[in-house]
């Protein structure tokens, strides 16, 4: 863990114009965290609790935020953006998905299973990973994370 302080405290030195990211709170919160995980400090319950109940409205509260912003997107805005979403839109929900239901179907497999894998082909990555780290022991709130 100290040697990533170090490596991360010498990235943003004052010669490489780190002077400017440590006025910003989010540097400020990344040092703090990381003092706090080398002293091994322990914050009181009430804390964590507050922690976890404010990361479970995170995913409602993005959605909330994502549609507000869809709805506030004009015709040409749309019609600019649709090129660069399309594509992978369409390799994610449809493209993907007929491909899996192709090798389910030329390995004759079992119902469940089929089913199965034709929704995880239909899955977000992020919720198919939680899905599997929590399946084979590691800390699924590790990819949490990662969002």
């Amino acid at each position: 863990m100290r040697i990533h302080t170090i490596v991360f405290l010498k990235k943003f030195s004052l010669k490489s114009g780190g002077q400017k990211q440590k006025k910003r709170p989010v540097f400020l919160r990344r040092i703090l965290g990381l003092i706090f995980a080398c002293a091994r400090y322990n914050p009181p319950h009430i804390f964590v609790s507050l922690a976890k109940q404010l990361a479970l409205l995170a995913s409602p509260l993005a959605m909330f935020y994502i549609g507000m912003l869809i709805m506030s997107i004009t015709k040409s805005q749309l019609l600019t953006a649709k090129r660069k979403i399309i594509i992978p839109t369409i390799i994610k929900l449809v493209s993907l998905p007929l491909v899996v239901f192709g090798i389910i179907k030329m390995m004759n497999l079992d119902r469940i299973i089929s089913q199965t894998l034709l929704i995880q082909a239909m899955m977000p990555v992020l919720t198919i990973a939680s899905i599997l780290f929590s399946k084979y022991g590691a800390n699924e709130n590790w990819v949490q994370l990662q969002r």
